[in-house]
């Protein structure tokens, strides 16, 4: 596999992200203002001072198709606590207010998460029909994304990967695009901070994923060898 993007927002706390990776950055007007830094080695997110405060950042990914990325995130408030936090992918590099004008958004919020097409600043149908839901702490979570032409693939989990997929459906709405974050608090004012680490976007493996059924491989003995995925 080819490494397509990364980034580990390695450098001192309050330092800004890598402009060459990132070279657009953007808050909404606040007070406080919304951050957007690096903290203990990690990328953050911090929308506050005011309903809906918004961060975003468009990276230099350029124009990505086939797409197998993983990254863990860190939220600093749990339980079902207003929040928003977006990947987009196959992003065409416009925004539409609080979201993507054409591009797909995978999207953490107060109770669980959600991928969803924008096609001209609307949403579309919500890949795999609904969310997925989930009871957030304050630990550190892990998210595996692939895109592969029209398949749309999500898992988020804790400790062990599960290696099964909670989103597993197709749609056609986009097939390339760069990739693109955002983070924005509630309708109050209160601060919703978000680390993200260890982002890796790879082209897709050229061995095809099969599904999750598993099979058992037997000798003509009928002696059991062991089991595949």
């Amino acid at each position: 596999m080819t490494v397509l993007f990364q980034e580990d927002w390695t450098g001192s706390d309050a330092a800004a992200w890598n402009a060459t990776r990132w070279p657009t950055i953007e808050v909404t007007a606040g007070t406080p203002t919304p951050v957007v830094d690096i903290q203990s080695n990690q990328g953050r997110f911090l929308p506050q001072g005011a309903g809906y405060a918004r961060c975003r950042a468009l990276s230099n990914s350029g124009n990505m198709a086939d797409i197998d990325l993983t990254a863990t995130f860190t939220l600093a408030t749990g339980g079902t606590a207003e929040q928003y936090h977006s990947i987009f992918l196959r992003h065409d590099g416009a925004w539409s207010g609080n979201n993507v004008l054409n591009g797909y958004r995978f999207m953490i919020f107060n109770t669980g998460y959600a991928l969803d097409p924008y096609i001209a600043g609307v949403i579309g149908t919500r890949i795999g029909g609904t969310s997925v839901s989930k009871t957030w702490n304050t630990s550190p979570w892990s998210t595996r994304i692939q895109m592969q032409g029209t398949a749309m693939r999500v898992r988020v989990w804790q400790g062990a990967d599960p290696e099964t997929w909670e989103i597993n459906s197709t749609d056609s709405s986009f097939s390339t695009g760069i990739l693109s974050m955002l983070s924005m608090c509630g309708s109050t004012t209160t601060a919703r901070q978000v680390l993200w680490d260890s982002l890796l976007v790879q082209d897709f493996p050229s061995v095809p994923v099969y599904s999750q059924t598993k099979f058992r491989v037997y000798s003509n003995s009928g002696v059991g060898l062991g089991e595949a995925a």
